[in-house]
């Protein structure tokens, strides 16, 4: 089975399933802080509306460039699908996590592509609770991005 997302070259839905059970077995059994952030582009879209797929094609390798070069050595990142990416923080605290996600935001601002096409991103994450499963991370971090973007 593949891992890899062709397009953005990160790691795929597959690839984070499998990763993201690993991760909460760790944080379960080693007391190690991780954080979830989903990113979500915005004006994605339109861009694939008036400006055609290829260009939306680079600007999702533009930013994945962006996104790999703002985490950790650490950290892994993967494409779900469309615009939406995935940063899996380990170890990770609240603190750690906001570094990361506005060095991204600052990482955008360097890409000619995503400027060009006035590409930004709203986030949400969800730090690891003890107990928590995989689907309860990612509710939690999808509320704080809808909340994030309905706020913009």
């Amino acid at each position: 089975m593949a891992l890899r997302d062709h397009l953005s070259d990160l790691g795929n839905r597959a690839c984070f399933e499998q990763d993201i059970h690993h991760a909460l077995a760790i944080s379960e059994r080693r007391t190690i802080g991780l954080t979830l952030v989903i990113f979500d582009l915005d004006n994605f879209k339109q861009v694939n509306d008036q400006h055609g797929h290829l260009n939306g094609d680079k600007v999702i390798r533009s930013f994945s460039k962006a996104l790999k070069e703002s985490v950790r050595a650490s950290d892994r990142c993967y494409r779900l699908g469309g615009d939406e990416f995935i940063a899996l923080l380990q170890p990770s605290t609240e603190q750690s996590a906001e570094k990361v996600t506005l060095r991204v935001i600052e990482a955008l601002s360097s890409h000619p592509i995503l400027q060009h096409f006035n590409i930004g991103t709203s986030f949400g994450y969800a730090n690891y609770h003890n107990g928590d499963t995989s689907a309860s991370l990612i509710e939690r971090a999808d509320r704080r991005l809808y909340y994030h973007k309905r706020n913009k």
